[in-house]
C-alpha cells in the first residue's frame, strides 16, 4: 500500500468528501497509476481517504491510501486538479488513517480572534449539531486540546479529529464568526504526527 500526502486548497476546498474522492480517482487514472481494483460486479479503485474536511476548510495534510504499485509524485502533480498538490508518499502495510487519527491542528484566521480565544476553554462549550432527528446542543469542551495565539487575528487550535471529530468551523459559528479562514496544518495519531507514524511503518 502507498499512502500519499497532499494539500487540498482552494478551489478544491469547496468540494465535498465524495467529490474529492472522485477527483483523486481521476488523477490516478490520468497518471496511469497501477491501482488495485475490488472484485465483483462493480469493481472500483481500492483507495481510502483521511477524515473528511468541512466545506471551505483548506488543508496541508490530507492523505489517501492506495492499494497497488507506487506512482511518482511529479507524475501525479502533472495531471492533478486545481487545488490538489501531492507532497509526499509512504510505502507501508495496510493502514487505516481515518480510524487511527486522534487530533488535528488548524490555523484559524478571523478578525479579533485572539480576544475571543479564552472562550474556547469554557466548560461547557456548547455547539449546535444538526442531524436527521433535528438540532441538538452538545458540550464539546473535552474535544478542545489546546489554543495558541499567533497574533490578534490568528490562532492555532488543536481539537479532536477522526472517529471523534470536532470541526473548527462549528466552533467559530458558535462564536458568531462568519468571516474566517481555516487551514488544517497537521494531524496526529496519539502523540505522533501522521508523517512520523507512517515513517516508522515504511517498508
Amino acid at each position: 500500500m502507498t499512502i500519499y500526502k497532499y494539500n487540498k486548497m482552494y478551489p478544491q476546498s469547496l468540494s465535498g468528501h465524495v467529490d474529492t474522492l472522485r477527483t483523486l480517482m481521476r488523477i490516478f487514472r490520468r497518471a496511469k497509476a497501477d491501482v488495485t481494483y475490488s472484485k465483483g460486479y462493480n469493481p472500483h479503485m481500492e483507495i481510502f481517504c483521511s477524515p473528511a474536511l468541512g466545506l471551505g476548510t483548506e488543508s496541508l495534510c490530507e492523505y489517501v491510501a492506495v492499494k497497488g504499485a507506487p506512482c511518482a509524485i511529479d507524475i501525479l502533480n502533472s495531471v492533478s486538479a486545481p487545488g490538489i498538490k501531492f507532497v509526499a508518499s509512504f510505502t507501508t502495510d495496510d493502514v487505516n488513517i481515518a480510524a487511527l487519527v486522534t487530533s488535528a491542528v488548524y490555523a484559524v484566521h478571523c478578525a479579533g480572534i485572539a480576544e475571543k480565544q479564552q472562550m474556547f476553554w469554557a466548560k461547557p462549550f456548547n455547539i449546535v449539531q444538526s442531524s436527521k432527528e433535528g438540532d441538538k446542543i452538545k458540550d464539546v469542551s473535552s474535544k478542545i486540546f489546546g489554543v495558541e495565539v499567533v497574533d490578534k487575528d490568528d490562532i492555532l487550535i488543536k481539537v479532536a479529529c477522526g472517529n471523534d471529530n470536532l470541526r473548527p468551523d462549528k466552533l467559530l459559528q458558535t462564536l458568531n464568526s462568519d468571516d474566517y479562514g481555516i487551514v488544517k496544518q497537521q494531524m496526529f495519531i496519539g502523540e505522533l504526527t501522521v508523517d512520523e507514524y507512517l515513517s516508522q511503518r515504511t517498508m
